[in-house]
């Protein structure tokens, strides 16, 4: 009869001292664990247990530790119902570390696996493939957690980074608000400037035109006061004359009594003329001080309302100015949304990346477990076809 045929294995079989240069670099030796080539092709019962203990603990993150204390789901330890409890606290921890030790086998494809024989009876062979397929089981499930983890990180980081932009966006938006709400409070305070404004440059046009016939009043004024004075002088001048002529001719000629009083009565009614013309020039040239006093008031009056618009006018660029304010909060607010939307969009990138990679592992679980029952229909073959023969 010819020998069956070799047992060909989903993952390759390691050497001896590549299976003990893994266990020394998962640190098994610093556990207790002999690493040796001998202790791996003499295996005991006590080394096969220790060894994929730390391996459950490892890859299926449950220690297992037999010195733990006892849990059951349905009754409690205490329950008078459970006799000899105590007696469950070594038998339950070690069934939990066997039914997990062939989940672990199952996972790595060794579908022969029996925790009683390698218990009681262990063998090189045998220990040489269960190691192979753990350490390629732990090497596939290194580098997928390591790609879940980084994938994990990227999500967490740009989750954080979204919510600092919503949390800035928000920060925005109470801003805008309360600007918002600051220029509509003061919306009627403007209007009023507004009006104001409006009504103090009427007002201000209307002093113009007012100043401007009164600088020309005040011109005409000036122009007459110096036709009066002009005149004035001429008159001062005349008499001065006047009299010079009359002192000549009182040293020169000696007049009729009669004819000299009256020539200087008419010379003293031409005086008395003369001083109310000289009086009334006075009088004019009060009033022409008046009207100048007032036309200054005037112009004092029309510097104050000046003054008054342009703080108007002040107030009016302030305004301006809250409002551009207000325009660029707005439009800060809009870039902060189109970067949330961007932050939205790589966020849903990021997922469609991890669901297409969710796919692909469950592709592959799928794949594996299709192989893996290939292999038991194989292995079933095979054992039948040997007790056939």
């Amino acid at each position: 009869m010819p020998p069956p045929p070799t047992r060909q294995h989903a993952f390759p079989l390691l050497k001896w001292p590549e299976l003990c240069q893994c266990l020394k670099d998962l640190g098994m030796q610093e556990l207790g664990v002999p690493c040796s080539e001998d202790a791996l092709k003499n295996p005991t019962p006590v080394f096969i247990e220790a060894i994929f203990r730390q391996f459950v603990a490892m890859l299926m993150n449950d220690p297992c530790d037999p010195e733990a204390p006892l849990t059951f789901k349905e009754n409690d330890a205490r329950d008078e119902s459970i006799e000899h409890a105590e007696l469950h606290q070594a038998s339950l921890p070690k069934a939990k570390f066997v039914e997990k030790w062939t989940q672990l086998m199952l996972m790595a494809g060794v579908d022969t696996f029996s925790a009683l024989d390698e218990l009681t009876h262990p063998t090189e062979k045998r220990l040489r493939v269960q190691l192979s397929a753990v350490v390629n089981y732990g090497r596939y499930h290194d580098s997928q957690v390591q790609k879940w983890e980084a994938i994990n990180q990227r999500i967490d980081e740009l989750k954080a980074e979204k919510q600092g932009h919503e949390d800035e966006h928000q920060r925005l938006v109470t801003e805008v608000q309360a600007h918002r709400a600051l220029v509509e409070q003061e919306a009627p305070a403007a209007a009023a400037l507004q009006a104001t404004n409006v009504a103090l440059e009427e007002k201000v046009a209307e002093l113009y035109t007012q100043q401007g016939r009164l600088i020309d009043q005040k011109e005409e004024l000036k122009d007459a006061k110096a036709r009066d004075e002009a005149a004035a002088a001429e008159l001062r001048m005349r008499k001065a004359d006047a009299e010079k002529e009359r002192d000549a001719l009182k040293a020169q000629v000696v007049p009729d009594p009669t004819r000299a009083k009256q020539e200087l009565a008419a010379l003293r009614e031409q005086v008395e003329k003369e001083k109310e013309n000289v009086r009334a020039l006075d009088a004019e040239r009060s009033r022409d001080a008046l009207k100048l006093r007032e036309s200054e008031r005037a112009e004092e009056g029309v510097d104050a309302v000046l003054g008054a618009q342009a703080a108007c006018e002040e107030e009016v660029k302030r305004t301006r100015e809250v409002v551009k304010k207000t325009a660029a909060l707005v439009e800060r607010e809009q870039a902060e949304q189109s970067a949330a939307m961007d932050t939205d969009y790589q966020i849903k990138t990021v997922e469609n990346q991890i669901a297409n990679t969710q796919k692909r592992m469950a592709a592959l679980d799928a794949q594996h477990a299709k192989e893996l029952q290939a292999s038991a229909i194989r292995a079933q073959f095979w054992r039948n076809s040997a007790q056939f023969f």
